[in-house]
């Protein structure tokens, strides 16, 4: 337990580290941070939340890497879950990004001018990112302490912690945070591995993304179809106002 909690520890501090010098917070955006370093961080932390602790799962857990939710687990729960939640979830994700509120806080890369080859760049990342928070959170965290505290209070601790690394975000995300990391625990440990809430979270995030960036006024919503311009910096890219 004590090697679970110390690896939780130093990755999230190394990632809050790394969050400051790219983007400068882990909830928000110094003004001019390009989208590479917006895709960098996120690839810091497939890095820091994904391989890390699938190397100490690896060598130090005894029941190594399925253990920890990365086995197979039952491919058709997990289906049948992801596809009905995930169809519950997306129109409702997309009316809520019409709003003028959760366009302040979406798409996280903050440009007006998008094009097919950021939007993959983007969507990319960020399933690279939500896989790496998936195996930390509803795997490595979750299986793994389940043994030594049980389910529920196993479940309740993912859960506190899920909502204090969302203390910075708007209180309504935060407050959705405990529902949701109930669900994301429940999918998990049904299914037996991390797949369904990882799929179900990119699901969320992408809509969420999508919806922002093509509802918002001073948009092309057209504009994640066509050619691609070069995304490393904002030159030729207007931040929206």
């Amino acid at each position: 337990m004590s090697i679970v909690l110390a690896t939780v520890a130093i990755c999230f501090a190394l990632f809050h580290a790394v969050s400051n010098a790219l983007v400068g917070g882990l909830g928000t955006s110094k003004p001019g941070t390009t989208p590479r370093a917006h895709m960098l961080r996120r690839i810091a932390g497939l890095a820091l939340f994904g391989i890390v602790p699938a190397m100490v799962a690896a060598t130090a857990l005894p029941h190594g890497l399925a253990g920890v939710g990365l086995g197979l687990g039952d491919p058709l729960r997990a289906a049948g879950a992801v596809s009905i939640l995930g169809l519950i979830a997306m129109p409702i994700l997309w009316q809520a990004t019409s709003q003028t509120k959760l366009q302040a806080q979406y798409p996280q890369i903050r440009v007006q001018e998008w094009d097919r080859n950021l939007y993959a760049a983007s969507s990319l990342t960020w399933a690279a990112y939500l896989l790496g928070y998936e195996f930390m959170f509803r795997g490595f965290l979750l299986f793994a302490l389940i043994e030594p505290l049980g389910m529920w209070p196993a479940i309740w601790l993912n859960v506190a912690l899920y909502v204090a690394v969302h203390a910075d975000k708007d209180s309504q995300e935060v407050i959705a945070c405990v529902p949701m990391g109930v669900l994301f625990c429940a999918l998990a440990l049904w299914t037996g591995a991390i797949w369904a809430p990882f799929l179900l979270h990119v699901i969320i995030a992408l809509t969420s993304e999508t919806g922002a960036i093509v509802q918002r006024p001073d948009t092309d919503r057209w504009a994640i179809l066509r050619s691609p311009h070069t995304y490393g910096s904002h030159h030729g890219r207007k931040e929206p106002g």
